[in-house]
């Protein structure tokens, strides 16, 4: 089959993605590149924005992780907002959640 004959975003990764990445196939490229893998390295203070509902990346890794091992890290896991939604009254929630961090984490 072909990247023209894709009919889901694992079929895409699978022929397109994957292989110009280096990678085997969607699995391996998922598995390689997850966020999660490189949360316990972040030297930074840092805040990590994800929704439950996201219909690409599923919480589970992010409700997995002990966030606790790494004290630079925060999480604002919400019940809503797809993938990089967000959507709030006055605007994006998102932009006051990152003012409110830095505005904490800022000497």
């Amino acid at each position: 089959t072909t990247v023209r004959e894709a009919r889901t975003l694992v079929e895409f990764d699978d022929r397109f993605s994957a292989p110009r990445n280096g990678f085997a196939g969607a699995a391996e490229y998922y598995e390689r590149c997850k966020a999660v893998r490189f949360l316990g390295g972040v030297p930074v203070p840092t805040l990590v924005l994800h929704a439950r509902d996201d219909p690409w990346v599923p919480a589970a890794a992010y409700e997995a992780f002990d966030w606790a091992k790494n004290p630079n890290l925060t999480l604002a896991l919400s019940d809503g907002g797809g993938h990089v939604g967000f959507h709030g009254w006055g605007g994006p929630w998102h932009d006051r959640a990152i003012r409110a961090f830095l505005d904490r984490v800022s000497p």
